[in-house]
């Protein structure tokens, strides 16, 4: 509620008292405090937004504030009373009639919200609820994830992930509250209870690619088969060709220096040639890619394409082309420009470097959590204050992983309530305002 008298902040007791058409629009009415309101909702002309038309009768001497809410995402214009900040201040005469102009600012409102008060979104399996921080949570044991349509691209550039949790175990692991994609594809939020406390990144204890690995059973699928069964793959599978021809295997990736590298293609075929045709940002380097037999299905050789790639996103494809194909394990980028590295060292960029000292978080208490990434640069706040800035890069993780909630793996139990979820960093005043909240 926006609303206030001037010489009280708290917000005043509220209650619905219906509607009337006008002209097929409803006006609604409700009781503010003592008062009665009338609001007229209709769409703004020409742009994105709304048109508020209020009528308060009888103030008695009191002035109305309206509040502008910081993470609406809209610009508010009023036909009468003084802005002071985010404060609009109206007489008991400019209150009987006055109109709200709101115009959407593209990106700023959140992606999405879920107030976790319900569970009426058509979800495949449903959650269970109980008391929150703001009405009512999820609770998430080994119930499965909430998945959403929003891929890592929107948020390569910047996000910002705000969400309040409660946890059973102040030392207890959680594998990921939230994150994009499958192990390794994008971030994940998690918690170590013994560790660094809140993370973002790719959590140490679930399977995940290594190195520079681009695991093809995280990658774009197209018909063939997803398994596991023959020995010595790297990350938690590979991809099988199954038809003679019309399935693929597509990475999206993305390369921070540009130069020289090669495509390292590693894979496995018991018996005989099994070609694929092999196409990098819709340029064919092979139109029949040599991969040749190998002795066994347990037996993984690599393939190379040695290659000039530019800064940015890149996809690499293998579709099949006839013949079936082999069972391909993972793809490597391996740079020649810079200078040679100790790779059995080097440790991946996606994992996190933990902070000198963890930020436990105490059982059976709601901690707000919130994830503000801008510019190469990943701050996490707990309860609105900073406990670790970083550097972080969003590169090495795959434009179509799409944005989840829940655990990946599972674990120990925990509530959330009230996510949001932005395409954009936040500033300090909006972050201090999502943990009033």
């Amino acid at each position: 509620m926006p609303f206030r008298f001037e010489g009280d902040e708290e917000v005043p007791a509220t209650q619905f008292l219906g509607y009337r058409f006008i002209d097929g629009i409803p006006e609604f009415r409700y009781q503010l405090g003592n008062y009665e309101v009338r609001e007229f909702l209709t769409k703004l002309p020409g742009k994105s937004g709304l048109i508020r038309r209020f009528s308060i009768q009888g103030l008695q001497g009191k002035a109305l504030l309206f509040q502008k809410d910081l993470l609406a995402g809209v610009e508010i214009h009023s036909d009468k009373g003084t802005w002071d900040g985010n404060i609009l201040k109206l007489t008991p005469n400019e209150a009987e009639s006055f109109t709200l102009e709101m115009v959407e600012i593209p990106n700023q409102a959140p992606i999405e919200y879920w107030s976790m008060d319900d569970l009426s979104r058509s979800y495949p399996n449903k959650g269970s609820l109980a008391e929150g921080h703001l009405g009512r949570a999820w609770k998430f044991s080994s119930s499965p994830l909430i998945k959403t349509q929003h891929e890592f691209a929107e948020f390569q550039d910047a996000f910002a992930v705000s969400f309040w949790v409660q946890v059973p175990n102040s030392k207890g692991n959680i594998a990921s509250f939230c994150g994009w994609g499958e192990p390794g594809q994008g971030p994940t939020l998690f918690y170590q209870g013994l560790g660094a406390g809140i993370q973002v990144g790719t959590p140490p204890d679930i399977p995940v690619s290594q190195g520079n690995y681009l695991e093809a059973e995280y990658a774009k699928v197209q018909g063939a088969a997803k398994l596991s069964k023959n020995e010595g793959h790297t990350g938690s599978g590979y991809v099988d060709y199954n038809a003679a021809s019309g399935e693929s295997i597509e990475w999206n990736t993305r390369v921070k220096d540009p130069g020289k590298y090669i495509l390292r293609f590693r894979y496995a075929v018991a018996g005989g040639a099994r070609p694929l045709k092999v196409v990098l940002n819709d340029k064919t380097l092979a139109e029949k890619g040599d991969f040749a037999e190998t002795g066994s299905w347990t037996n993984w050789k690599n393939l190379d394409f040695p290659v000039t790639l530019q800064k940015g996103k890149q996809t690499i494809r293998l579709s099949s082309i006839g013949s079936s194909g082999p069972n391909v394990d993972h793809l490597s980028l391996l740079y020649l420009d810079g200078k040679e590295k100790d790779k059995k060292k080097e440790k991946p960029t996606a994992v996190p470097i933990p902070p000198k000292k963890g930020h436990a978080l105490e059982k059976e208490t709601w901690h707000h959590i919130l994830a503000n990434y801008s510019e190469g640069k990943l701050t996490l706040y707990v309860n609105g204050k900073p406990i670790q800035t970083k550097e972080f890069s969003t590169e090495t993780f795959i434009p179509s992983a799409k944005f989840y909630l829940g655990p990946i793996t599972s674990g120990n139990p925990y509530l959330m309530d009230e996510l949001r979820l932005f395409a954009r960093s936040l500033s300090d005043p909006e972050i201090q305002e999502l943990y009033k909240r």
